[in-house]
């Protein structure tokens, strides 16, 4: 039966490092045993080497089964014995536990298992802590034989009392490292698209934040490479070594952050794929040197025959640059500046050819040594014994008993508490049990009832079919009276028409009768007010001419709504006070009096017509007023789609529009079935009994006030800042309405202290009409020759402003050459003709669209993107173009905005590199079956359909509760 082996220590976490010190073992013990069984402790992130049995290190009974079942076990290279997370024997063989309680977990049960333990070519240190260093010489006091990788862990070891002889001082055991073929290095470079064209120097950089560190140099770092480059010719090759998303192991974070600040990113390229370790080393061999902060890219650079900068974050960097002979080329962390490094760079490449000579000679020896570990390795495996534990260990193991002993108890307390709450559960189910016997009793005496009812209804049936016979007989007279009774109702509509003409007549009649009586009764107010008006002019000339303001504007107040010709009158009067030259305070009273005045009397004309457009529609749900902000036809968004979606709805809806852009009305237009566009004086509406207002900006408070009687709806759609402030205005909308809606999460978030009511009601898309995107249609002609220049197309719609991150499109325009970017809107602040972008060859504008014409365009776009700045104005948008790309059927790719995070089709990313990559990973996924299905659920589930539905529950929630 073959012999097994369990190995531990930083495995399955995707560390490319670690992985090679598990490749390296495994090699030299299958050389001698190939039968060997070999079970890995792993974390479970990433997969370990091939042909490998795992068990998840946080899985304690599988840990422990794979150690009862194994002749020996290995805790296998790798700094593995340090102090920079919490030591202590409490968190050994626990939940959770990591560190040094994880590493020392596998001593303690060799020790109670009785299984021999070996600790290959372990790194040891730092170690400042002192219960750090206890734990450490314990855990080497249970092992039956160990080696170090260096000369620094030894000195450790020795320092807290581990004696270390001079043959147990070997090397890394990735120093034992096979590198993969050149051949392969060369074909995932060609893979993954790396010019080949320069000579190659590569970047492997890890982040590190340890507590009293300095900020990480990667500006320095960044101006460092740029110099290199422009001097040597080189390109980098940014390689890294772990890419797990939590802290301190995403070295592509880090790898990124200093391509971001380079000038020369063009010859920076990031190898973002899963590579074998032996792979990294080949691919470390295809380059003529190496910035190296990971040890083990010194390690696998050296290998490979290839000299290294070293970046020293931790004492075993050092180690290993002066094992390789590198440390005339080290830099702190702590200390590189861009001098620094640059000086460092050009003295590695003017020597490389001798310093590749020197490094594969030394390189070639340190393999000999670690490979000296697998002798005694295989020594305790064939023995199979342990040798007995020291009175120290005993007592550790004893104290460890009695610790878990006392937890122990505690566990039993609480099982017992849980065993009495089980045990009072069990009766609950007895009783229910009991209960649901009663329901079954009663659902048998309900068949048997059933039955009998189906007795009683056969006879009905034969009843029914002699009642069917007689309706068959009264059908036929039912169609002859219902000839009768439709010959007679045309008769009655002919007269319903004529009366209703003659009600429109007498409706005409009856406006231009009390249009005449307005226009008498104002002329008689003329008249009375220029007698006024002219004997204060009369006074004026023989006293002191500041007695003219009291005389004259006191009539002002005392006007009431007139005819035109009241108007005119007083126009003249305006004309004679001008001439008299009164004070311009005074003008300014007549002139605003006079447009005051005729807007009362604007209103008063289009009050009969709005009554008889409310008394056409008494069977609407409501009627709903909406106050001017964005013209009908001006960019069609949230506040027309809501207007369509609640008038189909079944609500008589007024959209208002100040007619300056391009809506052509006057009074009420008709432009869907419950829906009118106007454009008539506010007055107007306050003739409506308990209307609905629905307001998405504070400015209009006034208008809010004026309407005493209405059910107020405050739509909040942007940050204040958006809206140009109107802080008091806003503050009182949530006071005083009755239901405030918000568009974004932070939006709810900032209101819900004043208004914890708040409904969340986002924006959506017209589903239906965006949709029609994926079918074939016109190809529009501006748009033309950008499609046929066969570039795949990243497209925006929308408002160009100063809230569009112009610098993101334009870095991510410079770094995907191969795609075409086409932008659709209107340049609303000027931000975009500043911006530059435009003078890219690959960034097209063609101006703001109408509405109708917006599928025909998103039709040829492959990805729709949303390159917003993340600030306050943002982070609280709602992006209606986010849903319309989804009902187009487009995958999207946005700035890290939280409306747009965790939707299915939709990528955010952080920086440029990230929107790039995003931006082609949307192209792929859009090509994989199920894709369109998947957004299609997103889409039909953001209707504007859906909003109307939730604004016509809140009414009907104040209405229910009577409010």
């Amino acid at each position: 039966m073959p012999k097994s082996v369990l190995i531990a220590g930083y495995y399955g976490f995707g560390n490319l490092g670690d992985e090679a010190i598990l490749t390296a073992i495994v090699r030299r013990l299958r050389a001698h045993e190939p039968h060997l069984w070999i079970t890995v402790v792993s974390g479970g992130f990433a997969p370990v080497a091939e042909g490998l049995e795992e068990v998840y290190v946080h899985d304690l009974p599988a840990v422990v089964r794979a150690a009862e079942a194994a002749d020996l076990l290995i805790l296998g290279g790798g700094g593995l014995f340090f102090d920079y997370t919490p030591a202590g024997a409490d968190g050994m063989l626990r939940r959770g536990y990591t560190g040094l309680a994880l590493y020392g977990s596998l001593p303690l049960l060799a020790t109670a298992l009785g299984k021999p333990i070996f600790f290959w070519n372990v790194g040891v240190g730092p170690l400042a802590a002192p219960p750090a260093q206890e734990l450490t010489r314990l855990c080497f006091l249970q092992a039956d034989g160990f080696t170090v990788r260096d000369e620094p862990s030894a000195a450790l070891l020795r320092g807290i009392g581990v004696d270390v002889a001079g043959e147990q001082i070997l090397a890394d055991a990735s120093f034992d490292l096979e590198p993969a073929p050149a051949h392969r290095a060369r074909a995932i470079l060609e893979q993954a698209g790396f010019p080949l064209d320069r000579p190659m120097v590569a970047i492997c950089l890890r982040e590190w934040a340890q507590a009293g560190s300095m900020a990480p140099p990667w500006g320095e770092i960044a101006a460092a490479l740029d110099a290199f480059a422009e001097e040597a010719g080189v390109s980098y090759l940014m390689l890294p070594f772990q890419q797990l998303d939590s802290p301190l192991v995403g070295d592509h974070r880090a790898l990124e952050a200093v391509r971001e600040r380079m000038r020369l990113r063009q010859f920076a390229h990031l190898l973002a794929l899963e590579l074998k370790p032996a792979e990294a080393a080949a691919l470390l061999g295809q380059c003529e040197l190496v910035v190296g902060m990971r040890m083990h890219s010194l390690v696998l650079a050296g290998i490979a025959g290839v000299p290294t900068v070293p970046l020293a974050y931790d004492p075993k960097v050092e180690a290993a640059a002066e094992q390789l002979g590198l440390e005339r080329f080290l830099l702190s962390v702590g200390e590189v500046s861009a001098q620094g490094l640059l000086e460092k760079l050009r003295a590695a490449w003017a020597s490389r050819a001798a310093l590749a000579q020197e490094v594969r000679a030394r390189a070639a020896r340190l393999q000999a040594r670690a490979g000296l570990a697998v002798s005694a390795a295989l020594r305790l495996l064939a023995e199979g014994k342990r040798r007995p534990a020291g009175q120290e260990v005993e007592a550790f193991v004893h104290r460890l008993l009695i610790t878990r002993s006392l937890q122990l108890f505690e566990l039993e307390g609480e099982a017992s508490s849980l065993a009495r709450t089980a045990e009072a559960l069990k009766e609950g189910l007895a009783q229910r049990d009991e209960h649901i016997a009663e329901l079954t009793r009663r659902l048998a005496e309900g068949a048997e009832l059933i039955a009998s009812l189906s007795a009683q209804n056969e006879e009905k049936a034969l009843r029914l079919q002699e009642l069917e016979a007689e309706r068959g007989r009264q059908a036929v007279r039912a169609q002859e009276l219902e000839a009768e009774r439709q010959r007679l109702v045309s008769e009655l509509q002919e007269l319903e028409a004529e009366r209703g003409r003659q009600a429109v007549r007498a409706q005409e009649l009856e406006a231009e009768r009390q249009r005449l009586a307005r226009e008498l009764h104002g002329l008689q107010g003329e008249r009375d007010s220029l007698k006024e008006v002219v004997a204060s002019l009369q006074a004026r000339l023989s006293w002191k001419r500041y007695r003219l303001a009291d005389a004259a504007v006191l009539p002002l107040w005392h006007l009431s709504v007139g005819a035109s010709s009241c108007i005119g009158a007083a126009k003249r009067l305006a004309r004679r006070a001008a001439a008299t030259a009164l004070p311009a305070w005074l003008k300014r009273q007549l002139r605003r009096r006079l447009q005051d005045r005729a807007a009362r009397e604007e209103a008063t004309e289009w009050v009969g017509q709005l009554a008889h457009i409310v008394r056409s529609s008494r069977d609407a749900r409501g009627i709903i007023v909406y106050p001017p902000t964005v013209d009908w036809g001006f960019m069609f968004q949230r506040p027309q789609q809501l207007a369509r979606a609640l008038a189909r709805a079944g609500y008589l809806y007024f959209y208002c529009t100040d007619n300056t852009r391009v809506d052509k009305v006057q009074g009420f237009q008709q432009v869907a079935e419950n829906l009118y566009v106007c454009h008539v004086p506010w007055q107007t509406f306050c003739s409506l009994k308990r209307p609905v207002v629905l307001v998405s900006w504070a400015a209009h408070w006034p208008l809010v006030q004026a309407m005493k009687d209405a059910i107020v709806v405050y739509d909040c759609l942007d940050d204040l800042e958006v809206g140009g402030g109107y802080v008091s205005e806003h503050e009182n909308l949530l006071q005083r309405a009755d239901i405030v809606l918000a568009t974004s999460a932070a939006l709810v978030e900032h209101i819900r202290p004043k208004r914890p009511d708040v409904v969340f009601c986002p924006n959506a898309a017209d589903y239906d009409f965006f949709a029609g995107a994926r079918r074939e249609g016109l190809l529009p002609s501006d748009l033309e020759p950008i499609v046929q220049a066969g570039k795949p197309i990243a497209g925006y719609h929308g408002a160009l402003a100063k809230w569009f991150d112009y610098r993101l499109l334009a870095a991510v325009a410079e770094l995907m050459p191969h795609f075409n970017f086409v932008l659709l809107g209107v340049d609303y602040d000027g931000t975009l003709g500043r911006s530059g972008v435009l003078d890219l060859p690959n960034v097209r504008w063609l101006g703001l669209k109408p509405y109708e014409q917006l599928p025909d365009y998103l039709r040829w776009f492959n990805v729709g993107v949303i390159p917003f700045q993340v600030n306050n104005i943002t982070v609280a948008t709602s992006p209606i173009k986010l849903w319309e790309y989804l009902a187009a059927g487009k995958p999207v790719v946005a700035s890290d905005l939280p409306m747009c995070r965790g939707l299915d089709g939709v990528w955010v990313a952080r920086s440029a590199g990230e929107f790039a990559q995003a931006i082609d990973l949307a192209l792929a996924a859009a090509n994989e079956d199920g894709f369109l299905a998947k957004i299609d659920a997103v889409a039909r589930a953001n209707t504007w359909e859906a909003r109307g539905q939730q604004i016509i529950a809140a009414l009907e929630g104040l209405r229910r509760r009577g409010q």
